[in-house]
This record gives structure tokens, C-alpha cells and sequence, in this order.
């Protein structure tokens, strides 16, 4: 695990109790080359499952035993089941909405998640086949600005095997997600039927999709220097609207144009998402 943040830094740990998260916080604990000012411990209560009340009492008491300031936070999602909302989707809202307020009252700089190599090839193959990939990064970032505060993913180049390696070296405490393993959700096909199915084939190699997200992130930035240029050269702006030349942008390719009025809404409104639809 590489540290990308500062050794005077108060880091959070976002932690699940499951394996990827425990061996993070097991790692920042015990390997005496990551260093930090203060760290804490934020924990999710989702009350989803049985296990749920017990995870929690667990970490509690190993933040407890370890010396760690833990908080956590209970969600209601009772409404987003009786109105069959994406449950995966509106979780994910709400812990980083919570994760948003802890890292302000805590006044802390750095979110830490455990998010591994094998969670960003299910991205890349996620964003790719759900015409999620055309106009942002096709995978996540090791580091990322969120809301006054930096989000780090120290294991992103890390594989689950080597997790697991870690785990089992160490005799990391950990529950298993039940849920992981049910296939209703389409991330959860993708690790645990589909990737494995591709893998299967001597000749295809699902890894090869990192490959693919170094391009393709390092042609997204080029197309963001040209919008930027264009926006420097072409585009008048005032605290309301924006004039652009119309035979300037004409003149861009049909995904610069796209991304350059990206750019330009978002100047106004960073909250709203644009169907590209909008833009036919």
C-alpha cells in the first residue's frame, strides 16, 4: 500500500468489516511506514441483514480495544425498499452524504475506502456496458478532491488475492457480506459469474481492462485540454450565462462539443446531471 497522504494528516477510515476494509485499517495500524496524525474509524449500519447489528457491535469494541475514535451512522432505507428503489444506489448516497458531514465536523483531510484492483476491473467492465464510461473516467482514481477533503483508495493497485494473502498471514478479524454472493444486483454478475467466466478462457484476460482505463483516461484528459482551450479562446462567461462563437464550436468533434458543454453547465450547476440525450 502506497501512502499518498501527509504524515501530519487526520485520516478516516471508512470501514465495512469486511475483508478489504479490515486488512486497511489492520495495515494502518501495524505497518509503521504508513504514517498519520489521527486516525478514526466511520461505520455504516445499513440493517439489511441480520449480521448487521453484530458487525457493528464488533467494530466498535476493535476500535475500542485499539484506541481509534469510531462513529457510526444507522441508515433508514425502509422507503427506497417499499418503493423498489436501487437499494445499492441510494446506500451509496447516503454513507458518502454522512461521510460528507463526519469529514467537516471532524475537520479531517483525508477519506481512506478499500477499494482494490479487482473493484476497479468490475468498474471499467461496469461503466463500459452501461454506456457509463462515454463522459467521465472509465475506473476510480487512487486520489480524488471531494467537498473540501481528499478521497484516498490506497489498495486500488492492490488484487484481492494479495488481500486475502494478508488476511490469512495476519489472522485479520473479518464477516463475510452474504449478500456478496447474490447475483440480483448487476455489479454483484459481474464479479461473481460474468469476469470469471471471461477469465476462464486462456486466451482472454479480464485484467486487460486496466490497460484499457490508461488510455482511455489519458485520451479524456487531451479532450479536456482542448475544451479548456476552447472555453480560454471562444467562450464569453458572467455570473448567469455563457456566449459562445457558434462557428468555433462547430468546428469541434461531436464528443468535444459534448464535454465542452459539460464543462460550461457544470459552471453553474455541479449538482445536475445532463442526459446526453438533452444535447441531441
Amino acid at each position: 500500500m502506497q501512502q499518498n497522504w501527509k504524515a501530519t494528516d487526520h485520516i478516516v477510515v471508512a470501514v465495512s468489516t469486511g475483508i478489504d476494509s479490515m486488512v486497511l485499517l489492520h495495515q494502518l495500524l501495524y505497518d509503521e511506514t504508513l504514517t498519520y496524525r489521527q486516525l478514526t474509524c466511520l461505520h455504516v449500519h445499513h440493517g439489511l441483514r441480520e449480521a448487521s447489528e453484530q458487525e457493528a457491535t464488533f467494530i466498535q469494541h476493535y476500535c475500542e480495544q485499539h484506541d481509534i475514535p469510531f462513529y457510526m451512522k444507522r441508515l433508514d432505507l425502509s422507503d427506497v425498499v417499499a418503493e423498489g428503489r436501487s437499494i445499492q444506489n441510494d446506500a451509496r448516497e447516503m454513507r458518502y452524504q454522512w461521510f460528507d458531514t463526519m469529514m467537516h465536523q471532524l475537520d479531517a483531510d483525508g477519506l481512506l475506502t478499500a477499494h482494490h484492483e479487482d473493484d476497479q476491473v468490475e468498474t471499467i467492465f461496469y461503466r463500459l456496458f452501461t454506456g457509463k464510461s462515454t463522459r467521465s473516467s472509465l475506473g476510480m482514481s487512487t486520489i480524488e478532491a471531494r467537498n473540501g477533503y481528499r478521497l484516498y483508495r490506497p489498495l486500488l493497485n492492490t488484487s484481492k488475492h494479495v488481500i486475502r494473502a494478508y488476511q490469512q498471514q495476519h489472522d485479520v478479524p473479518y464477516f463475510e457480506d452474504t449478500s456478496n454472493a447474490s447475483n440480483t444486483y448487476v455489479r454483484n454478475d459481474i464479479r461473481n459469474r460474468i469476469l470469471p467466466q471471461i477469465d476462464e478462457n486462456a486466451q482472454l484476460k479480464s485484467q486487460q481492462l486496466l490497460k484499457l482505463k490508461a488510455w482511455y483516461d489519458e485520451a479524456f484528459m487531451l479532450m479536456q485540454h482542448e475544451v479548456d482551450n476552447f472555453i480560454e479562446r471562444f467562450v464569453t462567461t458572467n455570473a448567469h450565462s455563457f456566449t459562445v462563437s457558434r462557428y468555433a464550436f462547430n468546428a469541434l468533434t461531436y464528443h468535444v462539443k459534448i464535454l465542452t458543454l459539460d464543462t460550461l453547465l457544470h459552471q453553474f450547476e455541479d449538482t445536475v446531471t445532463i442526459s446526453e440525450r438533452a444535447y441531441a
